[in-house]
């Protein structure tokens, strides 16, 4: 496995620097002063907008979203990875990091934000206070403000903070960037792991070992995947077939079978993309081959529909109509999975907060997210995952390994 890092592979490979303190996991700030500023005026110009005099933003260990709390990982430049943090950004003047304390070290009936280090100093006086997700927030901690700032009146913002995550600035852009190089390296060096006669368990760490190796953040929950197929035609007493995750980790590949490979993983920042790729041992059957031809199709049309100011249903009109007229089963969206975006706005590509109306977010410059393009036609299902950014008129395509079927 030396080979993974042959220059002949990848010779513009670099390998992602290393801060001075040499605290490569917890506590790397990924993005410039200037960065973060913008963050920052961003947030207090809708701040003055809504004419509040600070935001609250909050997270604990382990959250809700993929390993670290997206929140914080934005509003700080910091992952904040296994501690409980307060950050209050005033409406004028500078970012406050409040640490509490870890949620197994104390008494589980206390409120472990208050418990901490002191923040009564910068939030009395208040009478109007933003609060990143308002359904999240613990009675301890509500009592807590109602005692330092009697009568504060909170007001939710989840969804404005959303928004600015949402559009990526072109240092966030680069972040994506680097987690695609890193994935493209993955994919180029598949046949170094992906090979007949190993295990499902065996490729998993394989695939996590070298995911470390090429920079990828482990303060963040990676989803390696690998579907498995079989490489054969329909027949008889068949149903949909398509690649399956439903299989056992002591799997052993077989050369008559076909891998589907998906990394969602993170890189610099913890920014994510998702993407997937074929991998065949032996030259396709014509019937998977002609399939994924016609998926691909999908993918294009898919990519070239995103358009600024699009909503999701929208969108899902318009592919609809693209699937009607070549005969395809049509995208409901009855489940989180039947969609075709994931993951618009968030730092991780995947799992939208709930008490954000994800759907009702129009498309708009900046935003990052992974393209789902389903084709489910005659007796085959092909899925394939692309993580696309849109630009001033269009949608771009994440890295440079191309969605293709390759044959090891």
């Amino acid at each position: 496995m030396s080979g993974l890092f042959d220059p002949s592979i990848w010779p513009n490979y670099t390998r992602p620097v290393i801060d001075k303190t040499g605290n490569d996991y917890g506590g790397r700030k990924f993005f410039s002063d200037a960065e973060r500023q913008r963050r920052h005026r961003l947030v207090q110009s809708k701040l003055k907008e809504k004419d509040c005099d600070l935001l609250l933003v909050q997270g604990y260990f382990p959250p809700s979203t993929m390993g670290v709390n997206t929140s914080l990982y934005w509003l700080g430049c910091d992952n904040y990875y296994k501690n409980t943090y307060t950050l209050i950004l005033p409406a004028e003047g500078e970012l406050k990091e409040i640490h509490g304390v870890k949620t197994s070290d104390h008494d589980w009936r206390l409120d472990p934000y208050s418990s901490g280090e002191d923040m009564a100093p910068y939030l009395k006086g208040a009478k109007r206070i933003a609060y990143d997700g308002l359904g999240f927030i613990t009675h301890a901690f509500y009592n807590y403000l109602q005692q330092v700032c009697p009568g504060v009146e909170l007001v939710d913002f989840c969804q404005e903070l959303a928004w600015m995550r949402a559009c990526k600035s072109e240092e966030e852009l680069d972040a994506v960037r680097s987690t695609c190089r890193i994935q493209d390296a993955m994919f180029q060096g598949a046949p170094l792991y992906i090979q007949p006669g190993r295990t499902i368990s065996e490729m998993f760490a394989d695939v996590t070992r070298y995911l470390l190796m090429l920079g990828g953040d482990p303060t963040q929950m990676p989803k390696i995947m690998f579907a498995v197929g079989e490489n054969r035609g329909w027949k008889d007493g068949d149903g949909i077939l398509e690649a399956t995750m439903a299989v056992p980790p002591e799997y052993r590949l077989k050369v008559t079978d076909y891998v589907v490979f998906t990394l969602e993983t993170p890189g610099v920042g913890g920014y994510y993309a998702e993407r997937s790729r074929y991998f065949f041992f032996q030259e396709p059957h014509e019937e998977i081959r002609s399939h994924f031809e016609e998926a691909l199709k999908l993918q294009e049309f898919q990519i070239n529909a995103y358009k600024n100011g699009m909503t999701m249903q929208q969108l899902r009109d318009t592919i609809n109509a693209y699937k009607a007229s070549v005969g395809a089963e049509q995208t409901t969206g009855h489940t989180w999975m039947d969609t075709e975006i994931r993951g618009m706005g968030n730092l991780t590509v995947c799992r939208p907060l709930i008490n954000c109306e994800w759907e009702m977010f129009p498309l708009a410059k900046g935003m990052v997210f992974d393209s789902i393009h389903k084709y489910k036609k005659g007796h085959r299902c092909t899925t394939l995952h692309e993580t696309v950014w849109m630009g001033d008129d269009k949608a771009y395509i994440f890295g440079s390994y191309p969605q293709k079927i390759t044959v090891l």
